[in-house]
């Protein structure tokens, strides 16, 4: 008879640590549910977007420049070599490569508008489809405008319009130095 009350008492024990074991882990799931909602809520951060990986776009040649009739002019051939269209660049110069190449040439060529945040080509550039722009030495930014006498750096930059939104290729950025760029 001691023998099946100390039975009992085992079984009840062991009982006993399973349910506190449940307990602690149902409020621990309790817990972390909740502040992923609080969280959530909080931060409301959506992801950037950014073009697809396999949107790129290279330079075919070095920049020429020349000048013109005493105006400075600059001639790049681009390709897109990405699967997707692309619907302008973000073309930036400056005279000094410790500086961030931040002014807009202005465009000579009439294959596309310039803006204040980019140059959008009139049709979108296709895969595989080569187009040649033509720049002056003059550039703007923020409706100041400047002439280049010799630009140093260059950086083009492609992006695409989704749902009437401009996104910018962050993977999709070609920065050179150019040393023969004189206007002169």
């Amino acid at each position: 008879m001691l023998r099946q009350i100390l039975v009992k008492d085992n079984n009840k024990k062991a009982l006993s640590e399973i349910v506190s074991y449940v307990i602690l882990i149902s409020i621990t799931i309790a817990l972390s549910i909740g502040v992923f909602a609080w969280l959530k809520l909080y931060a409301n951060i959506e992801p950037t977007p950014d073009c697809d990986e396999a949107t790129s776009i290279i330079m075919l040649e070095n920049p020429r420049c020349y000048s013109e009739d005493g105006i400075g002019q600059m001639d790049i051939k681009l390709k897109n070599n990405g699967r997707f269209n692309i619907s302008g660049i973000i073309f930036g110069v400056a005279d000094d490569v410790k500086k961030a190449p931040i002014y807009y040439l202005v465009p000579k060529s009439d294959v596309g508008t310039l803006t204040d945040s980019g140059y959008y080509f009139n049709k979108q550039l296709s895969p595989g489809e080569i187009i040649d722009l033509n720049f002056s030495n003059r550039a703007r930014i923020s409706g100041t405008e400047k002439i280049f006498d010799y630009i140093k750096v260059i950086q083009i930059q492609a992006f695409v319009k989704m749902d009437n939104k401009r996104v910018v290729c962050r993977n999709s950025v070609i920065k050179q130095n150019t040393e023969n760029c004189n206007f002169a």
